[in-house]
Parts: C-alpha cells; sequence; structure tokens
C-alpha cells in the first residue's frame, strides 16, 4: 500500500523523517497511519485546477480540520481566520475563491 492508501506498491521504500527520526511509513499500522496522514497533504500542480470555485476560501481552508475532527467548530473558525489573517486575507467566511 502506498503511504495514501491509494493503490498497491510494488516495490521500495517511503521515509518520513519526523523531528529528525526517520519513520517507515509503509510499516506503519492502522492507528499510526491515520495519526500520519493528520500532518500531510497532497500538493496539486494546478491549484487552479483543484480548487472547488463552489466552495468559499473558508470552506477549502477548514475542510482538513473537519476531515480529522481536529477542535470545534469554533476552534476551527478562529484558526481560520489567523491563517488568513497570516497571509493578508481579509476573513469574510464568505468569500469564494475565485480559480
Amino acid at each position: 500500500m502506498n503511504f495514501q492508501g491509494l493503490s498497491q506498491g510494488g516495490a521500495g521504500e517511503i521515509n518520513y523523517f519526523n523531528k529528525g527520526q526517520p519513520v517507515d511509513v509503509l510499516g506503519l499500522k492502522r492507528r499510526e497511519l491515520k495519526d500520519f496522514r493528520r500532518r500531510i497533504q497532497f500538493m496539486f500542480q494546478d491549484p487552479f485546477g483543484s480548487l472547488n470555485p463552489r466552495m468559499t476560501v473558508y470552506d477549502i481552508i477548514s475542510e482538513p480540520l473537519v476531515i480529522h475532527e481536529i477542535g470545534t467548530a469554533q476552534t476551527r473558525a478562529d484558526t481560520v481566520r489567523e491563517l488568513m489573517r497570516l497571509v493578508g486575507q481579509p476573513d469574510t467566511p464568505d468569500r469564494r475563491n475565485k480559480s
């Protein structure tokens, strides 16, 4: 299985360095793999093609927090507002992605 579980791998290894210590990703057990997945994400090559214009900027940023059940609705909202502030974006929750 590959590190995201999308397909079976044929051979090789995937090592992830967590706080300077190598971790064999393919050897992780179910719970360890779930914890690992919380720390990684796919990086799409074409951000305009991968962003859904029907979703608000707030929805796009908060989606991983919701999927992984991180925090409460209020703490997620606070986190998203802070992230938007850090990158110089207005924290208007209904602002749409213009792709």
